[in-house]
C-alpha cells in the first residue's frame, strides 16, 4: 500500500464512519474530530517514518557504494532490521495501530468489538481508498 497525504483526513473519516455504522465503536458526535485527528496523526507519523527510512537507506547505499539495481533487496533487509513496515504490511501496520489507538482514545466512547472483528473493517476501508498504481501506470 502507497499512502497519499491527500487521502489521509478521507481514510481516517471512512475508518470511523464505517465501525460507528457497525455499532463496533461509540463516539460522541462533538469528540469525532478529535478522533479523526488521532488516526491522522497515526498516517501522518507513518509518512514521516517512511521519508526517515528512504533516507536511511540512500545513505546507507551510498555509504557502502551498493550498485542502484540492489535497492530494493538492500531496503528490505533494513526494514527486516528496523522493524519498518513495506508493501502490504503498511496496511497491517496501520490497521494495528488504528485500533490500538481506538481502544485507549478518550475521544471515543465505547468501544464494542473485539479487536479481531474490527480489523477487517479497518482493512476493508484501507483497501479500498489504496491507489491502483499500475492502473495509473497504464
Amino acid at each position: 500500500m502507497k499512502l497519499y497525504r491527500a487521502k489521509i483526513p478521507a481514510i481516517a473519516r471512512d475508518i470511523l464512519e464505517r465501525l460507528v455504522r457497525d455499532e463496533m465503536i461509540e463516539i460522541n458526535g462533538s469528540m469525532r474530530a478529535e478522533a479523526e485527528a488521532d488516526l491522522v496523526a497515526i498516517m501522518e507519523e507513518y509518512l514521516r517514518r517512511d521519508q526517515t527510512f528512504r533516507e536511511h537507506v540512500k545513505d546507507y547505499m551510498a555509504g557502502r557504494s551498493i550498485p542502484y539495481d540492489q535497492a530494493g533487496r538492500t531496503r528490505q533487509k533494513l526494514a527486516e532490521n528496523l522493524g519498518h513496515p513495506l508493501g502490504e504490511d503498511v496496511e497491517r501496520f496501520l490497521c494495528r495501530q488504528f485500533i490500538e489507538n481506538l481502544m485507549i482514545s478518550r475521544f471515543v466512547d465505547e468501544v464494542f468489538a473485539e479487536d479481531q472483528d474490527m480489523y477487517p473493517k479497518v482493512m476493508e476501508a484501507l483497501r479500498e481508498h489504496d491507489v491502483d498504481e499500475d492502473a495509473l501506470r497504464r
